[in-house]
């Protein structure tokens, strides 16, 4: 599972927030491995779940992404 977390890490980063099965998707991982490996990384940075629109497949479910302050 590590060697996939850059991947996720990366599609987090965008700024976008994904659902499980989408992250996945990108990472080559089944929702349920995609969920372990953001927990994990969820152990060093702070990553947000929302219930909302996922950006790549529209569906409204649970979803993860990094929220980045807004600056004046």
């Amino acid at each position: 599972m590590p060697e996939r977390l850059d991947v996720i890490l990366t599609a987090l980063l965008m700024g976008r927030f994904l659902c499980f099965a989408c992250v996945g998707t990108r990472a080559e991982l089944a929702p349920v491995g995609a969920r372990a490996a953001v927990d994990h990384l969820g152990e060093t940075i702070v990553i947000r779940r929302k219930r909302e629109r996922c950006h790549t497949c529209g569906e409204i479910t649970e979803t993860v992404g990094i929220e980045y302050a807004t600056t004046r």
